[in-house]
């Protein structure tokens, strides 16, 4: 038996099949809007291209306490060169971290061999990950792969998660900074507007009665001012 973590990676599903949250700005956001809003996609590309840029290596502590490189471990080449045949270890430092910066969470699924060495390292759409906990106290990542469910145990899972409510899994930045990336995307929509419009405001001056060719010159002079 296991007990699903109710959190925001379950409002992260209802998301999906709503297209996005509603704002009180009127726009709806969902991580392919906000990736649109330049500040937030600097924002993304930045930290999450830092962290792909830093250096991954695996230690063996030391007998007097001290600790050195350990090259010949199995996950070090997946951290430092190839996580995976078709991709590499600091393209998946990245892509992780962008899911944790956008979602609150980013998982990377080890797979190990028959000896239980790790092989490669995977991805998981973090929309589509709960964490559950068993009976025994131990913690699981639920989701579905080709159409069928799919339990892996902590200790075949990286999951980078930031802030959050329950210790196991990060708030959705989507969904909590709404209302703020909705005011900014409607301000950038509304920019492309008025400048696709020729920085005119659309409408139509009427003035009631009967004006003399002078009098119409006036005006708009006068609404020009």
């Amino acid at each position: 038996n296991v007990t699903p973590i109710r959190s925001t990676v379950e409002q992260g599903w209802r998301s999906i099949i709503d297209s996005g949250y509603k704002t009180t700005s009127g726009v709806t956001v969902s991580e392919h809007t906000a990736m649109g809003y330049a500040p937030f996609w600097r924002a993304i590309n930045l930290i999450s291209g830092d962290v792909a840029g830093m250096p991954c290596d695996v230690f063996k502590r030391q007998k007097d306490g001290g600790k050195k490189y350990d090259y010949t471990h199995p996950a070090s080449p997946l951290l430092r060169c190839m996580a995976a045949t078709w991709w590499r270890a600091d393209d998946m430092r990245r892509v992780i971290t962008s899911h944790a910066l956008v979602h609150g969470n980013g998982y990377g699924p080890i797979v190990r061999g028959m000896n239980g060495e790790p092989t490669q390292i995977g991805l998981l759409d973090p929309t589509q990950v709960r964490v559950a906990i068993h009976d025994d106290g131990s913690k699981w990542y639920v989701t579905y792969i080709s159409g069928e469910l799919v339990m892996i145990p902590a200790r075949d899972m990286i999951h980078i998660k930031g802030l959050g409510r329950d210790g196991l899994t990060g708030y959705s930045i989507i969904e909590l900074m709404k209302n703020a990336l909705g005011v900014g995307m409607a301000a950038q929509e509304f920019g492309g507007k008025f400048f696709g419009n020729g920085s005119n405001m659309s409408g139509v001056l009427q003035i009631p009665g009967h004006f003399s060719e002078e009098k119409i010159r006036n005006s708009i002079a006068s609404w020009d001012q």
